[in-house]
């Protein structure tokens, strides 16, 4: 039994996916490839408790804690070059909004 996990399977290569590809690969020809970078990032949930447990009667489940973190990496193409991993952390309400009369973020404009 396997668990069929991301997204490639929903990717459909047509055509113009390949002219596109194509066109970013003849613009990045003038680069060494120690000079061109690719940053992902992805989410990392530290807080989460185990799913399973051994017990001899049934046991009540708890919510799951969605406490999480977004890590980001980058690396240039031939890997001579790694940054730190850069984490990116959220908060409900921004310490340097803390003191201003700012209750959320669409009074800034930000959505």
């Amino acid at each position: 039994m396997r668990i069929a996990h991301g997204e490639v399977g929903s990717v459909v290569f047509t055509e113009e996916v390949w002219d596109q590809f194509n066109a970013v690969k003849a613009s990045l020809s003038g680069y060494e490839q120690r000079d061109i970078f690719s940053m992902d990032e992805t989410g990392l949930f530290f807080k989460p408790k185990p799913n399973r447990k051994l017990a001899n009667a049934s046991v009540a489940g708890e919510k799951k804690d969605k406490t999480r973190v977004t890590v980001a990496s980058t690396a240039n193409m031939d890997g001579g070059f790694k940054f730190p991993p850069l984490i990116i952390l959220k908060s409900l309400m921004p310490r340097a909004f803390g003191r201003r009369s700012i209750k959320t973020l669409e009074n800034l404009g930000i959505h």
